[in-house]
Parts: structure tokens; C-alpha cells; sequence
């Protein structure tokens, strides 16, 4: 997972700085709203060694040309002989660097994660500040990368037995597809 993770951050740095000069406007505008997919895989720890990535469905609203807000969800009802289910929550906010066709950025997320397989739970939460790029490929149309650092505390349970822990470092590594209106 995370070498696709890294071969799509690259296409998309390279896409961005080939598309650059051929896109001349962007959507960063005050007052847009964007609905996008991000799948964003954490990275192995003591707490998320066993789980995978759950695509969100993330909202930005621009409060100014360069500062945007952030929500997302994302939930998984598994079937079958895999019972469980996995939830995903984030709200965060996003300083754009340079407005530009490929806009580098910063910012600051708050996420909560629940997975259940039926054999082990997982519960976590993450404070991390965040850096990457969004490349537009259309006025309307983005793709970005992002990595997390920052700070992140829960549990884990299998057959009863319940284990806390944290970790401090990087936290995430993600593609997202937007698209704004």
C-alpha cells in the first residue's frame, strides 16, 4: 500500500508541474466548496499495525483564497464471515502556501478511527499537522498528497484483552481526488 501511495504522489507531482503552464485558474477561491475522495493509509504502529485504509469522503469549504476547512467521513459495514465495521472521522483546517496550479499547503487535522474485524478492535485518535501539494488538472478538477505528523493514542482489543499505546511521528501518508464547485 504505501509504494502505490508513493508511485500516485509522484504522477501526481509530475502531472501538476506538466499541467502548470497549460491551466492558467484554479477553484482556490474564497467561497468554494469542494467534495473529494482521500484514502490516506497509516503508517504501522503498535495501535494501527493491523488495519487498512478506509476511502473518506471529504468536504473543503474556502474561508479566503488561501485557508480552507476540512470534514470528512468514511465507513466500511463488513459481511459475511468478516463481520465488523470500520468509521472514520476528520475535521481539520488547510493554509495554501502559494495559490497556484499546484498549490503546496499546511495544516492541522483532528481524527478519530474505529475498526472492527469481529476478532480485534481498534479505536484511535489523531492530532497532526499536515503538509502536501494539490495539483489541479482542471479548473475544477484536483489531486493531492498529503503526509501527517503528530500525535496519536488508543487501543486495541483481541479476545478480551485490552492493550492502550501511542505514538509520536508520522502519523499518515494519502492521495485525494477533488472535485469544487
Amino acid at each position: 500500500m504505501k509504494k502505490i501511495v508513493m508511485a500516485v504522489l509522484a504522477a501526481t507531482l509530475f502531472l501538476g508541474i506538466g499541467i502548470q503552464n497549460a491551466s492558467a485558474d484554479n477553484s482556490l477561491k474564497q467561497g468554494a466548496l469542494s467534495l473529494g475522495v482521500a484514502v490516506a493509509a497509516p503508517v504501522s504502529n503498535s495501535i494501527t499495525a493491523s488495519i487498512s485504509a478506509v476511502p473518506v469522503l471529504q468536504g473543503k469549504y474556502m474561508l479566503a483564497n488561501d485557508l480552507g476547512l476540512l470534514a470528512g467521513l468514511g465507513f466500511g459495514a463488513k459481511g459475511g464471515d468478516l463481520d465488523g465495521t470500520d468509521l472514520e472521522m476528520l475535521v481539520g483546517v488547510r493554509k495554501y502556501l502559494k495559490v497556484a496550479d499546484v498549490a503546496p499547503f499546511a495544516g492541522a487535522k483532528l481524527m478519530y478511527d474505529s475498526r472492527d474485524d469481529g476478532t480485534t478492535e481498534i479505536s484511535y485518535v489523531t492530532v497532526a499537522v499536515e503538509v502536501g501539494a494539490e495539483a489541479f488538472l482542471l479548473k475544477q478538477f484536483s489531486i493531492e498528497g498529503s503526509v501527517g505528523f503528530g500525535y496519536l493514542t488508543g487501543n486495541t482489543k483481541t479476545a478480551g484483552v485490552k492493550k492502550d499505546g501511542s505514538n509520536f511521528g508520522t502519523t499518515s501518508a494519502g492521495v485525494s481526488v477533488n472535485y469544487y464547485f
